[in-house]
């Protein structure tokens, strides 16, 4: 309703050129609508400023807004970014206890990794048969032969069948 005040205000005013002055002596015509839609082309002259009350309702609103969504934020990268890290930690067990884990599994491939400078060799092993789909080791040696004993005598396998399966990787 508010932004049909400069409608009503032309209507009403004595500079509207669809009405006749009052100090003429002409009784008042009703307005001409043609003449009425021709003001309308130009609404720039007929708006009126803005009172300072609205201004000012406008900016505290808008700086209201404003603050909210700064302190919002803040808040918000407070809480995600103040977290502490929550990776988790090994648990230690006082008496671990030990089980003896028999499985029938068929070995598809050997990957060994064998570092010289670390003398260490990390060993995957690619099985099927089973909802366990790999194995890996590590073991302190670096030499083929006695790499490919180790292995075999963990997985309970001639060592022929291991010189089958098995592909290395310098490092």
């Amino acid at each position: 309703m508010a932004s049909l005040r400069w409608l009503n205000a032309l209507i009403r005013s004595n500079h509207s050129p669809n009405l006749a002055p009052k100090d003429s002596g002409q009784p008042a015509q009703k307005p001409n609508k043609h003449r009425l839609l021709q003001h309308l082309s130009a609404p720039d002259q007929l708006l009126q400023k803005p009172d300072l009350w609205q201004l000012g309702l406008f900016g505290l609103a808008v700086s209201v807004v404003g603050g909210a969504f700064w302190l919002g934020t803040g808040w918000l990268s407070q809480r995600v970014l103040g977290q502490a890290d929550l990776s988790p930690t090994p648990i230690f067990l006082a008496d671990p206890q030990q089980v003896e884990l028999v499985l029938r599994l068929t070995v598809v491939s050997i990957d060994a990794e064998i570092d010289r400078r670390g003398n260490t060799s990390e060993v995957t092993v690619q099985v099927r048969g089973s909802t366990l789909q790999e194995l890996e080791f590590e073991y302190p040696l670096i030499d083929y032969a006695d790499l490919e004993r180790a292995i075999a005598q963990e997985l309970n396998l001639p060592p022929s069948s291991i010189r089958q399966l098995i592909r290395y990787r310098l490092d």
